[in-house]
């Protein structure tokens, strides 16, 4: 995630090349539907967002998956547009938990690391 921040000029050029070619928005799909699930901050990110736009992310999720071993997409008119894929559902909750992260590493760095090391000389 720290990458992220670095980077994020760099990517959101590639990714608006990139979103008409990958024909995610044919499944009702958007961008953030894709974050690994696996990686703990996004977990943490997930666990934080209200109850009704997680079901609506799995609710996506599942149909997309539906739809591609069915070989079919939706009608157009119910594609994802750049406009919806545009509104960020995960960003502010993703950018507390950086934050956090970012704290809890300056706190460790700064007060717990010292002790420790002084428990260590002993």
């Amino acid at each position: 995630m720290a990458a992220r921040k670095g980077s994020s000029g760099f990517l959101s050029r590639i990714s608006s090349s990139f979103k008409p070619v990958s024909g995610y928005q044919a499944y009702g799909l958007r961008l953030e539907d894709f974050y690994n699930a696996e990686n703990p901050e996004i977990q943490e990110v997930l666990r934080r967002l209200p109850n009704k736009t997680k079901e609506e992310r799995d609710l996506r999720i599942r149909r997309g998956h539906e739809l591609h071993l069915k070989g079919t997409t939706l009608p157009e008119s119910s594609w994802t547009t750049p406009e919806e894929d545009g509104q960020t559902y995960m960003e502010p909750y993703m950018s507390e938990v950086v934050q956090e992260i970012e704290e809890r590493k300056d706190f460790r760095a700064d007060f717990l690391l010292p002790v420790e090391k002084r428990h260590k000389r002993k």
